[in-house]
């Protein structure tokens, strides 16, 4: 029983590695080109609105 099921299970395990092998290329382009501009682009976005809220806070301390 074991044995058949290794049988099995190990050239599927086999399978899905090579098939996520074959598309390695693709998902790196896809960080490189789409995800890692996007990433960009939100940290800096959320850098602005930290860096205004820190201004502000400190802006009203040297008020008061």
């Amino acid at each position: 029983m074991l044995l058949a099921l290794l049988l099995i299970i190990v050239p599927m395990l086999v399978g899905q590695f090579n098939n996520l092998a074959s598309r390695l290329p693709q998902l790196i382009g896809f960080m490189q080109n789409t995800l890692l501009p996007w990433l960009k682009i939100q940290s800096a976005d959320m850098w602005k609105s930290i860096r205004h809220l820190l201004l502000r806070g400190f802006r009203r301390i040297r008020a008061s």
